[in-house]
């Protein structure tokens, strides 16, 4: 079992558990950074890197959730599978998930990695945050 370590990412005065991750469809990829949040219940990532990725959404069929940025108000986003791929020093994690991408992140939000498709793809996740690390293995 591949086993990640990675360090917290210090933001103005918090450190945060951000990552840099792959994701991949139809043989095109785009790396970009993602908080490990176990308190969000999917992955959620910014429309564009859909649109990068040349996926076309069904915009018939949107994913109402809420709680990003302390907002009690509904979202909207679009489902999609893409390849999800967790990388570091030459070792990396990669399977096969679902990732809701919506246009109403915050702008100073970042991309976020949930229960459903990130948590559940992986044996363990742990955060040791006085020491500034995360590591991550797989199943």
């Amino acid at each position: 079992m591949t086993r990640l370590k990675f360090d917290y990412i210090q933001l103005g005065k918090h450190k945060r558990p951000i990552i840099l991750v792959q994701l991949g469809f139809a043989g095109k990829a785009v790396n970009t950074p993602a908080l490990i949040d176990s308190g969000a219940d999917f992955n959620l990532f910014n429309i564009g890197i859909a649109e990068t990725l040349g996926i076309k959404l069904n915009k018939q069929k949107p994913i109402v959730f809420g709680g990003v940025g302390n907002k009690n108000i509904h979202l909207e986003g679009y489902m999609a599978v893409v390849n999800l791929k967790v990388f570091n020093k030459g070792e990396n994690i990669n399977f096969e998930t679902p990732i809701i991408f919506t246009e109403q992140l915050p702008e100073n939000g970042h991309a976020l990695l949930g229960e459903t498709g990130f948590f559940d793809h992986l044996e363990e996740v742990d955060f040791y945050y006085t020491r500034g690390k995360i590591a991550i293995q797989g199943i």
